[in-house]
């Protein structure tokens, strides 16, 4: 299940748009909140590079995706588990701030 998401996230301009609204989303989220989060430097970076990568044009984020998302998946249980860690981090921050 979790292959075919990672697979299918470029694979269209239409989920490519939800992404990047999505994305668009989150990451000015965090640019707002986080002056008043635990790690807000951290939370800045982290809502910036979501918003700067929403310029990123759908062939050049589908070609991008091809050719390492392939590579990503061979460490699948790694990166649930740093998935994990890194949820609930912010979930914390989002409950102490």
């Amino acid at each position: 299940m979790a292959r075919g998401f990672l697979l299918g996230h470029a694979s269209s301009a239409r989920l490519h748009y939800l992404e990047l609204a999505l994305r668009l989303l989150v990451g000015a989220a965090l640019l707002v909140r986080a002056p008043a989060m635990p790690w807000p430097q951290a939370f800045t970076v982290a809502g910036g590079v979501l918003v700067g990568t929403t310029l990123v044009p759908w062939r050049r984020h589908q070609a991008f995706a091809r050719r390492t998302v392939p590579q990503a998946l061979r460490f699948l249980p790694m990166l649930g588990v740093a998935s994990l860690g890194l949820g609930a981090g912010l979930l914390y921050a989002i409950v102490a701030g």
